[in-house]
């Protein structure tokens, strides 16, 4: 059983999500390192666009009459959220050309977003672009 304490699916990389759907915990470390950076990406992504993630997906208020509705709800929306990150689906990434701090924190979002993990920089890496200098 995958523990989904604390799961957000606004935060959810698409590895995790096939995982939760297929009950599964295996998982090799560096994958799970690699979850974490498609994380932090989507948390700069809302620290530059002052945006919350998917929130196009995200439209309950929580003035439902009982929390069975509310459930239903929820789960109806992490499940469009699922379906949007596991299809390539990703924010719109501002244009930052002309400033070379974002243009920085949009390339490293644009490599940490990428579809497969193996593909994603590590957070050495990460750490190495950000304070080169």
């Amino acid at each position: 059983m995958v523990d989904v304490k604390g799961f957000s699916p606004r935060y959810t990389a698409p590895e995790v999500f096939g995982r939760i759907i297929s009950n599964s915990t295996m998982i090799p470390i560096e994958d799970e390192m690699k979850s974490d950076v498609y994380s932090y990406a989507i948390i700069l992504w809302e620290m530059m666009t002052r945006r919350t993630p998917w929130s196009n997906c995200i439209s309950f208020s929580f003035h439902f009459s009982d929390s069975l509705q509310l459930f239903d709800e929820i789960v109806k929306e992490t499940a469009e959220i699922d379906f949007q990150i596991r299809s390539g689906k990703r924010e719109p990434i501002p244009d930052a050309k002309g400033d070379p701090n974002l243009e920085l924190i949009s390339a490293i979002i644009e490599l940490s977003w990428k579809q497969i993990p193996s593909k994603r920089p590590t957070f050495k890496q990460i750490d190495q672009k950000l304070f080169c200098c």
